[in-house]
């Protein structure tokens, strides 16, 4: 004889299971995530919505994390189990990486890889791919934090293999904070990924196959929302802690002074880019600062300009790494400045900094686009070499002519764009002096490679060390 919870769910299984086949099409996953869901655009998956509180928290008191929350999002939202991974904006092959990390029906077999790429991406200066990557990491923390994932047990998104506790609590997002489990406060945050694996075993020991559960919110039992609210409530308190840990080994370095060979990086773009036939001098800082003080021609910067613009908008630049972001900036200010003579340029880059600031915070960065690359995360070492560009443009200026820079218009010309784009979002893209709204373009169109060099270990400190 069949009990009323068994008929109850023999009848509502074939819708159910229809709309999980919808949600994540043959996909194993932990939790449901936006990459394959339809309803993304109605509220946020379960994956998003243990990032965001996660965010939420950790955001309080880490200086450079707000510029990062949809990166961060987007990789907790990226599914790497049984398929080939979807296309990205971070300049990964990530079915490549996919495969290279063991990838399981549950979860991967090589989390400590995961978060290794990410923290190289992070001092390589690509801290947009790092956080993307993180955002992987916290993935797989979180899918350890369903029964299934963490049992390894398998399953996926189709009609015949779903998981009813993953449909169950696909948005239903009601976590419970009652009797927190303790932070064991691990220096490496992909050790929180077997953490919320033996917790989920050890709280969850009944759970053994995939039509555990009832499959609606609806249909479920109070022991069952109580079960679901409480891993929810889980997930978010493990994310967090994760999170803390991956930004403390991160250190901040995006919001202070460039370390030394993100300086090098820079330096190399800025002086292949103004050089006929390549830069073939040493890349020591010391050899570097003395050939960037040098004074450049109109025409030399303006080929600078003009090789390293189109970088921003290549595919395997997607991920806005900040050497690449310094050594636009500089060459655009040194243009701008050799050009007019305009000491009011020097006001320039920190209001820039400032700004990104404001806008990020206020969800609005879109409004500073000039095209369809997101803008780059505030710098402080973005906002230097800006400013050393200002100051040798002045410099070329000074030679060139010989009159003594100062104040004129075109400076507030650009601050004028500035604040209008904030303010205004149509009226802030109408008479940019910049590329325009261009669409990605192919790597073809940039001549420049991420520089390579060997460590120097006399290479130290900053190479805009002083501003004159």
């Amino acid at each position: 004889m069949t009990n009323r919870r068994s008929s109850r769910n023999i009848h509502i299984a074939g819708a159910s299971a229809l709309v999980l086949a919808i949600l994540a099409p043959f996909q194993a996953t932990g939790w449901e995530s936006d990459e394959y869901s339809f309803l993304k655009v109605l509220s946020s998956s379960t994956h998003t919505q243990i990032t965001r509180a996660a965010f939420d928290e950790v955001v309080k008191s880490d200086g450079e994390l707000f510029a990062h929350k949809r990166s961060l999002i987007a990789g907790a939202n990226t599914e790497l189990h049984d398929r080939p991974a979807a296309a990205n904006d971070y300049g990964l092959d990530l079915d490549k990486k996919r495969k290279e990390h063991k990838p399981k029906n549950g979860g991967t077999g090589d989390i400590a890889g995961w978060w290794k790429d990410a923290l190289t991406a992070y001092r390589n200066g690509n801290t947009e791919r790092a956080y993307f990557l993180l955002g992987v990491v916290l993935h797989y923390v979180q899918d350890m934090g369903a029964p299934a994932g963490a049992k390894d047990i398998n399953h996926g998104g189709n009609l015949s293999n779903f998981d009813s506790f993953e449909l169950i609590a696909a948005r239903n997002w009601q976590p419970s904070f009652k009797n927190p489990p303790e932070d064991p406060e691990y220096a490496d945050p992909s050790a929180y990924y077997a953490f919320a694996r033996d917790l989920t075993k050890k709280e969850m020991p009944d759970y053994t196959e995939t039509s555990s559960f009832s499959n609606t919110w609806l249909a479920a039992s109070a022991e069952e929302k109580k079960a679901v609210s409480r891993r929810e409530g889980v997930a978010v308190l493990v994310t967090t802690w994760a999170l803390r840990a991956a930004l403390k080994e991160f250190g901040g370095k995006e919001d202070k002074k460039f370390p030394s060979d993100w300086d090098r990086k820079t330096a190399v773009l800025v002086l292949e880019a103004v050089s006929d036939g390549g830069y073939a001098g040493p890349d020591d800082l010391e050899t570097m600062r003395k050939a960037l003080e040098n004074s450049m021609t109109v025409e030399q910067i303006d080929q600078g300009f003009a090789r390293l613009q189109p970088c921003r908008t290549v595919r395997k630049f997607r991920d806005n790494p900040l050497y690449l972001v310094a050594a636009e900036h500089y060459a655009y200010m040194r243009q701008q400045a050799s050009k007019s003579g305009d000491i009011g340029f020097r006001e320039v880059p920190d209001l820039y900094y400032t700004t990104k600031i404001r806008v990020l915070r206020q969800g609005i960065d879109e409004r500073l686009q000039t095209t369809s690359q997101k803008i780059a995360p505030p710098s402080l070492g973005v906002a230097d070499w800006g400013k050393l560009g200002v100051e040798h443009g002045l410099a070329d200026y000074r030679a060139r002519t010989g009159l003594e820079p100062k104040k004129g218009t075109e400076a507030a010309g650009h601050i004028r764009e500035m604040k209008l784009a904030e303010g205004v979002a149509l009226l802030g893209i109408i008479d940019r002096n910049t590329i325009g709204l261009a669409a990605p373009t192919e790597d073809s169109d940039c001549s420049l490679d991420e520089p390579e060099f060997q460590i120097h270990p006399t290479s130290t400190g900053n190479l805009p060390m002083t501003i004159p």
